[in-house]
C-alpha cells in the first residue's frame, strides 16, 4: 500500500461520534446462528414452547443481537485495522424475530497511546432500550485506506433545540441565549405575527436562520404535525417546552399544553436521542406546584404532570445520555404574569435563559430539577416535601428535602456508608448524589439484573453474604443499607 493511499486515521475519531443504523432478524438468520453455534434451544425458533413461556413467541438469542457489534469494530470504528478487545453486555427487553431494530454505537472514551476506542452499543426499538453493550476496540495501525462502511455522525456537528411557547418572553429568550452558543433552532407557536417577526430578526443578527412551525398545540392534530417536524431531524438533541395556556385556562386545556404536548413531542424525539446517545428534554415548570397559590390548582396540577414525565424520562434514560430536567422558575416578570405579580421580587425572562443553559451543561450533575429565583438557582431532585415548606407562602420552598417521616429504616447520616460508596461507584452516581430514595426501578440503571450484580459486589467488597430472600427483600437502598450494617457489624 503506498503511503498516498492512507486517507483514514486514528485521530480523526472523537468523543461523541456516533453511528446508527437499522436491523432485523428471521427465522433463517436462526437457523443459520444454530448451525454454527449448537444453539438449537426452543425458545428461539419453538412457537408452541415458547407460548408457554414469559415470552410468548421466540425470541432472537442474545448473541444474534449481538452480532452487528463485529460489524461496527471492523468497518467503522475503527474499521480496517481493528482489533476486539471485549464487550460487556446486557439484555434488557426480548428481541423478536422480523422486528426493525436500530442500532446505536457512540465513542465513549479514546486512550490515544494505545488507540483504543470504547464504544457504547445500544439496540433498541421505538423508545424501549433492548440490548446495552459496552465495547472495547483497538486500531492496529495509526491509518489506513478503507474509509467507514456507515456514515459516522461527528460529534462536533450543529445541534438542534426545538422551543416550544418561542412567541413568548420566556421562549423567545431561551432562544437567543442557545443562538448564541452555536444552536440551531426549531421554534414553535401558535401562529406567526410581529413577535415572531422580531425575534427572527434577532436571532438573524447573531447568524442563525431559524425554523418555525406553527399549531395549536391544544388539539391532536397540532401536537402531530410538530411531532413530525421532530422525527425529521438527526440531530435534535434539545426539547425546552416553555409553551402553556394562561393560568386562568380550563383543566383541559392546560393538562392538553403541558402534559400531553410534551409526552407527544418526548416519544419523537427519544429515539433520535437514543441515537446519539444524547440529549436533553427541559420543561419551564413553576415553583407553584410546591406552594400553589390561591386559584392556581389546575395550573400547578398540569405542571405537575410534566413534570412527573420528565423526571421518568430522567430515571429511563438517564444511563444512555438522555436526561429529563424541570426548571421551576418564580414569578416571572412577562405578559403572562400580569394580575398575579404581588410584591415580592421578579424574575427576569433572560435570568430562566441563563438557568436552562447551565442545567444542560453538565450531563453528569445529579438531580432532575432546578429551582431559579431571584436569590439563585439550585439543583436537587423532585420529592416529597415537609408541610411547613409547603406552606410557607411568602417563600417558595428550595427543592423538597426528606421531612424524616417516610417509611422505612432511615439511613444514620453520622455513619460513613459502606454501601453507599459501592452503590454510587457501581451506578456511577456523583459523590453528592442523594440516596435515600434510590432503588430498583428507581435509580437509572438499577434494574433486576443490576440489583443481582450490585448484591454480588457487595459480597465480595465486604465479605458479606447474602440469602435470596434477603436479595429479594432488599430492592430499596435504605433497607440495603440497614442489613449491611448489621451484618457488618456482627463479623
Amino acid at each position: 500500500m503506498n503511503k498516498g493511499e492512507l486517507s483514514q486515521s486514528f485521530d480523526q475519531f472523537a468523543v461523541g461520534d456516533y453511528v446508527t443504523f437499522e436491523r432485523s432478524f428471521s427465522q433463517s438468520d436462526f437457523a443459520t446462528f444454530a448451525d454454527l453455534s449448537g444453539d438449537r434451544n426452543p425458545l428461539h425458533h419453538d412457537r408452541e414452547y415458547s407460548a408457554r413461556s414469559s415470552a410468548k413467541q421466540p425470541i432472537v438469542p442474545l448473541h444474534m443481537t449481538l452480532a452487528p457489534i463485529s460489524m461496527i469494530a471492523g468497518m467503522v470504528l475503527p474499521g480496517e485495522p481493528s482489533r476486539y478487545l471485549g464487550h460487556e453486555a446486557r439484555a434488557l427487553r426480548p428481541i423478536h424475530y422480523d422486528e426493525i431494530i436500530s442500532y446505536s454505537a457512540r465513542i465513549d472514551a479514546i486512550n490515544t497511546s494505545h488507540q483504543v476506542l470504547r464504544l457504547r452499543v445500544l439496540a433498541f426499538r421505538g423508545i424501549d432500550v433492548l440490548v446495552d453493550a459496552k465495547v472495547h476496540v483497538q486500531a492496529r495501525e495509526r491509518q489506513w485506506s478503507s474509509p467507514p462502511s456507515i456514515r459516522i455522525n461527528k460529534a462536533t456537528e450543529p445541534a438542534v433545540a426545538l422551543i416550544t411557547g418561542a412567541a413568548g418572553e420566556i421562549g423567545g429568550a431561551i432562544a437567543d441565549v442557545l443562538a448564541r452558543k452555536g444552536w440551531r433552532l426549531l421554534l414553535h407557536c401558535r401562529q406567526t405575527d410581529d413577535r415572531t417577526t422580531r425575534l427572527a430578526d434577532r436571532l438573524l443578527r447573531v447568524g442563525v436562520t431559524p425554523e418555525f412551525v406553527t399549531g395549536d398545540l391544544e388539539q391532536g392534530p397540532g401536537q402531530r404535525d410538530l411531532a413530525n417536524a421532530v422525527r425529521a431531524y438527526r440531530n435534535l438533541a434539545l426539547v425546552v417546552h416553555a409553551a402553556s395556556p394562561a393560568v386562568t385556562a380550563s383543566v383541559d386545556s392546560l393538562v392538553a399544553v403541558n402534559f400531553s404536548a410534551l409526552k407527544c413531542i418526548a416519544d419523537a424525539a427519544l429515539p433520535g436521542m437514543l441515537a446519539r446517545q444524547s440529549g436533553n428534554v427541559v420543561l419551564i415548570g413553576s415553583t407553584a406546584t410546591e406552594h400553589t397559590p390561591s386559584g392556581w390548582a389546575s395550573y400547578a396540577g398540569a405542571k405537575s404532570m410534566a413534570a412527573n414525565l420528565v423526571s421518568g424520562i430522567e430515571r429511563d434514560y438517564s444511563d444512555y445520555g438522555v436526561r429529563g430536567m424541570t426548571v421551576m422558575s418564580g414569578m416571572v416578570e412577562t405578559r403572562f404574569s400580569e394580575g398575579f405579580r404581588e410584591r415580592v421580587p421578579m424574575l427576569l425572562p433572560y435570568e430562566v435563559a441563563d438557568a436552562v443553559v447551565e442545567a444542560i451543561a453538565d450531563d453528569r450533575a445529579a438531580g432532575n430539577a432546578v429551582i431559579i429565583e431571584p436569590g439563585g438557582m439550585r439543583r436537587g431532585r423532585l420529592g416529597f416535601f415537609s408541610q411547613r415548606m409547603a406552606t410557607d407562602a411568602g417563600n417558595p420552598p428550595a427543592l423538597p428535602q426528606d421531612d424524616g417521616r417516610s417509611a422505612g429504616p432511615r439511613v444514620p447520616s453520622a455513619v460513613p456508608s459502606v454501601v453507599g460508596a459501592i452503590a454510587r461507584r457501581f451506578f456511577g452516581l456523583a459523590s453528592a448524589e442523594e440516596l435515600a430514595d434510590a432503588g430498583l426501578g428507581v435509580t437509572p440503571g438499577w434494574d433486576s439484573l443490576r440489583h443481582i450484580e450490585l448484591i454480588l459486589e457487595i459480597e465480595r467488597s465486604t465479605g458479606i453474604q447474602f440469602s435470596s430472600a434477603e436479595m429479594e427483600g432488599t430492592h430499596r437502598f435504605v433497607d440495603l443499607d440497614a442489613l449491611c450494617r448489621k451484618k457488618l457489624s456482627m463479623l
